[in-house]
């Protein structure tokens, strides 16, 4: 008995399905594939390949602290990218789930907002107190505010507990970097990025955020992104904590 052609939707399913296999197939292997700037030992990193944006620095590991916090120096320069445009450097208002961030002003103008971005306020390197608290989950973002010709702003960022925030911030960084602003970085990798980081991306529904982290979250593990990298870690590879580095002295005054 002859068989009648297939029905049109099934012809359609079929090749949406060919075509969808193809592009995650090459995703998989582009990600697989891609070549990473290796930053360990380096004194910083660059969130661009021009080097011309925001610099982060750390200045106290997790390691060091035992884990209870973690210092890095953040410049953000004049013309620096950001989230929000006009913004120099504006992060995407988030939040973090368990730490507390400490934000001193060491030169320039910070902008920031906490809460709700209607809620923005600036603070400069010579008021009387530079420093901004923000506690664990609540929401804000922060920017260079010194305006059109007003320079760069350096600031100490300090927090507690430390929790995956070092490599965090040094994986958004490197992603900046080897695809030559944060703005190429997929957003795969940002989700999977802040929701490993203990972060929360605050400028959506949190019902949409909740989704990101059910589908978007796995989809891109499986594509191949991993949410932190090691060659990103300014810490160079085999170089020991500072734990580890007192631990072998004291193992050297026990052999006197």
């Amino acid at each position: 008995m002859a068989r009648g052609p297939f029905p049109a939707f099934v012809v359609l399913s079929m090749a949406f399905g060919s075509v969808v296999l193809l592009m995650s197939t090459g995703v998989r292997w582009g990600v697989r594939r891609k070549v990473r700037t290796s930053f360990n030992g380096a004194d910083y990193l660059e969130d661009s390949l021009a080097g011309n944006q925001t610099r982060y620095r750390v200045l106290a590991t997790s390691e060091e602290t035992g884990g209870e916090s973690f210092t890095v120096e953040i410049l953000i320069r004049e013309g620096a990218y950001g989230a929000t445009r006009g913004k120099p450097g504006s992060q995407p208002g988030h939040l973090h789930l368990q730490q507390d961030e400490q934000l001193e002003v060491k030169k320039g103008r910070l902008g920031y907002w906490r809460g709700h971005p209607s809620l923005a306020a600036e603070v400069a390197a010579d008021d009387e107190d530079a420093m901004v608290v923000i506690q664990q989950g609540e929401a804000h973002s922060l920017w260079n505010a010194g305006g059109e010709g007003g320079g760069d702003l350096l600031l100490e960022a300090t927090f507690r507990p430390a929790g995956k925030g070092e490599a965090f911030y040094e994986t958004l960084a490197g992603l900046g970097h080897d695809y030559e602003t944060a703005l190429a970085v997929s957003p795969l990798q940002k989700v999977l990025t802040y929701h490993r980081g203990g972060a929360v991306l605050t400028g959506m529904p949190q019902w949409l955020w909740r989704l990101c982290e059910e589908w978007l979250v796995p989809l891109a593990e499986g594509f191949g992104y991993k949410a932190f990298y090691p060659e990103y870690s300014t810490r160079a590879a085999g170089t020991p904590s500072a734990a580890e580095a007192l631990a072998s002295v004291r193992a050297e005054l026990a052999d006197y």
